[in-house]
């Protein structure tokens, strides 16, 4: 169950509606036109248990809003991305019967819940590899990033490579604010870079597997600040 909505925004803090585009699926236009998006964990209240995201362009303009939905024996993860307009734009879930060692969260596309891909995650002795693969379960990126044992007052950089892991093509970064911030505010950052021409499908399941990253490894510090 939704938990709490979003400020009301000044007209010129959101980017303007596309129109539909033939072959892209509703709510994804905007990425067609961009090489790098930002996420930020946003809490509006101390009373918001769920995560909510902002996810905004390079000048800060917002572009989509992220809600996670959190049910009694829902499943593990359940996120819904909204546009501007309030149109749900990209589905995330997390099946409740994942293990913790083999996850694969699944992208949808609404209104008709059209599969566009998966994210699935592998767990290696000193580094986290996620696959990103087409709704045929090909995989077409690879984010490798590290293990569990994150340390270092620094930016954390997951490399997008090609499925051979042969060229670097993007980079999921989580952003370091400064010690102060780090101490006092679980609000985390991150940036996300592809190819411009990258199919706009690949665009929106690499944002998901940002919000799944964001999920394996900060959310139960968040938690734990509550």
């Amino acid at each position: 169950m939704s938990q709490q909505q979003p400020p009301a925004l000044a007209a010129d803090s959101i980017v303007p509606t596309i129109p539909p585009v033939h072959g892209v699926p509703p709510g994804l236009e905007y990425l067609m036109q961009v090489d790098q998006i930002l996420i930020h964990q946003k809490r509006y209240s101390w009373l918001q248990y769920n995560s909510q995201y902002e996810i905004v362009n390079t000048m800060g303009q917002m572009v989509y809003f992220a809600e996670e939905q959190r049910e009694w024996c829902g499943p593990r993860l359940d996120v819904g991305i909204t546009d501007n307009s309030g149109v749900k734009a990209v589905h995330l879930l997390l099946p409740t019967e994942c293990c913790s060692f083999d996850m694969e969260l699944e992208v949808y596309s609404p209104p008709l819940g059209t599969l566009i891909g998966y994210v699935a995650k592998n767990w290696e002795a000193f580094k986290s590899t996620f696959y990103i693969m087409n709704p045929a379960k090909e995989v077409v990126l690879k984010i490798v990033g590290p293990g569990w044992n994150i340390r270092g007052f620094s930016d954390v950089k997951f490399e997008v490579t090609t499925a051979d892991e042969s060229l670097l093509v993007g980079q999921i970064t989580r952003t370091w604010r400064g010690l102060c911030k780090e101490m006092t505010s679980s609000n985390d950052h991150f940036s996300i870079q592809f190819p411009l021409d990258l199919d706009v499908k690949v665009k929106a399941v690499l944002m998901a597997a940002c919000l799944f990253i964001d999920y394996l490894y900060y959310d139960q510090r968040r938690r734990n600040n509550q």
